[in-house]
């Protein structure tokens, strides 16, 4: 496989990991991957997955509609899907993530690219699509309650040498999804 195609593939998996938030507004699903090294080329695989989430709950907190719809509250109670995958990697046993690639469905906020950088991950891979989506829900004017933590993610990685891409690829998932509270069906866009 090529690199766009582990780039779908990958993206693929964070939008099926997406789909199990309980988030009522956005769901989200990241991932976090390295190269395998020391492998045989005949073998199939390039990568290794060392944790991925959604964004929900920590493990063992009740989730109810109060807690899912009440704000500011619910932002204490829900883990973003980066965050909560590099908790995953962790628990996995993989706590060295230096070099490593995150790969999410949307765009990274301030507080998850503090962690992004602290974790030692080298690249940050999302998707194209999230531009139409944005547009949609916003009527063109990007996500204005988000907007200054997503800059200030961007900023945080230009300075740490961090690698951004924006992946444009269909994903072959015919499912709808929640963005900014409207659904989505993420095989229908690109």
């Amino acid at each position: 496989m090529d690199q766009h195609e582990w780039d779908v593939y990958f993206l693929t998996r964070a939008f099926e990991n997406a789909l199990k938030s309980p988030d009522l507004s956005t769901q989200n699903g990241a991932l976090v991957v390295n190269e395998r090294f020391l492998i045989p080329s005949w073998l199939p695989w390039k990568y290794n997955v060392l944790g991925e989430a959604c964004n929900t709950f920590p493990q063992g907190v009740r989730i109810t509609n109060e807690r899912l719809t009440k704000r500011p509250d619910k932002y204490d109670f829900t883990g973003h899907a980066e965050e909560n995958s590099i908790v995953n990697a962790r628990n996995r046993g993989y706590f060295d993530l230096h070099g490593a690639i995150l790969y999410g469905t949307w765009v990274a906020c301030g507080p998850c690219g503090r962690d992004i950088v602290n974790a030692g991950i080298k690249e940050v891979v999302d998707w194209k699509g999230v531009e139409k989506m944005i547009q949609e829900t916003s009527r063109g004017e990007g996500m204005p309650d988000w907007q200054v933590s997503i800059n200030n993610a961007f900023e945080m990685f230009e300075d740490a040498g961090i690698i951004y891409r924006r992946v444009e690829c269909h994903i072959p998932i015919d499912a709808e999804i929640l963005f900014s509270g409207k659904k989505f069906n993420i095989g229908k866009i690109i």
